[in-house]
């Protein structure tokens, strides 16, 4: 039971850790308590104040604890500098298809999807940046752990220790698969968004000559798979302790 208990614990712990909308949430009920006219303490100077401050100090500590994707504390700009080094030819592709666009205002929709598009690559190359870093972080974890392999003492602490150790070296490579795997799919889904900004570009030119518009499927499709690749970074799989395979 207490076992249990603990694994709850540590589960509410990570979800809090990694998931800032239930930081928002008590941010949120931290500012209602305090303009509302309830009060655990009653409203008797100086007492009356002392719910309040504590709530407001809850509420700051909470703030202080807001974690934003790599993209944004890095800023768009850094991040936009960051792709066209790391992806300078699609990066011409995006800027051919913009000025074949022109500012023709019919072609105007084309311009927005193709500036979802590009905002849904940036996204998933920061998210890159973060699993690449992630998997380095690992490996030097991983160093560590296999370290404490390496010994000649078999005390009982010692062996449970070295069970442990074994757990989480196995939960540290199947984390690091899953986040090579993403990176992988990443890059293709990177890589083929400059063969619909040559394709694109190609039908617009030929939409000119004919005066019709082009279908908008590609970069439509290209938006949707980019952005569930963006808002869907590989997490831990076995926090809770549970090292059996799947």
């Amino acid at each position: 039971m207490g076992n249990d208990f603990n694994k709850g614990l540590k589960y509410l712990e990570y979800y809090y850790n990694r998931n800032n909308n239930i930081k928002l949430i008590l941010i949120a009920l931290c500012i209602l308590y305090i303009i509302s006219p309830f009060d655990f303490i009653p409203e008797i100077f100086p007492m009356g104040r002392i719910d309040d401050v504590v709530v407001l100090l809850l509420g700051l500590f909470v703030a202080s604890q807001l974690k934003f994707k790599s993209y944004i504390k890095g800023t768009k700009e850094n991040l936009i500098l960051t792709f066209k080094k790391d992806f300078p030819d699609i990066q011409d592709k995006y800027n051919d298809l913009l000025k074949s666009i022109g500012n023709d205002e019919k072609y105007d929709i084309y311009k927005s999807e193709a500036a979802k598009v590009y905002e849904q690559l940036l996204k998933v190359h920061s998210n890159i940046i973060e699993s690449n870093q992630r998997i380095e972080n690992f490996k030097k974890l991983k160093d560590n752990l296999v370290a404490t392999l390496n010994t000649n003492d078999d005390s009982p602490r010692v062996k449970e220790g070295i069970e442990r150790s074994k757990e989480l070296i196995s939960r540290i490579e199947k984390e690091d698969k899953l986040l090579r795997e993403y990176i992988s799919e990443a890059n293709e889904e990177i890589k083929a968004t400059r063969l619909d900004f040559i394709h694109v570009t190609t039908e617009i030119e030929l939409a000119k000559s004919s005066g019709q518009l082009i279908d908008l499927v590609k970069l439509s499709s290209r938006s949707k798979s980019l952005s569930y690749l963006a808002s869907n970074l590989p997490t831990a799989i076995e926090f809770q302790g549970n090292s059996e395979e799947e």
